[in-house]
């Protein structure tokens, strides 16, 4: 079993919250890029393939996943769900 940083489980943490109250917010924009809501209004903007994002956290930390990834990969992951039961 894998043991995650406290700094990681965080921002996970924050992330599996973030999708749970603001996922119809979440805009696919791009082959791999999503807008994703921010906590004080703002928006940003996440390129799922290369996992970046243009929030503070990520330009601070690139070592971690933001909260803002982690939304954007329970998103995709639920839209490649949601398409494959369409086919």
């Amino acid at each position: 079993m894998t043991t995650l940083s406290p700094q990681t489980q965080s921002r996970v943490l924050r992330g599996i919250a973030l999708y749970n109250d603001r996922a119809g917010e979440i805009k696919h924009v791009g082959p791999s890029l999503y807008e994703v809501p921010g906590s004080n209004g703002q928006s940003y903007r996440v390129d799922y393939r290369d996992g970046r994002c243009g929030c503070p956290d990520h330009a601070r930390h690139p070592e971690y996943t933001c909260k803002h990834i982690t939304a954007v990969t329970l998103y995709a992951a639920k839209e490649s769900t949601r398409a494959a039961e369409v086919a």
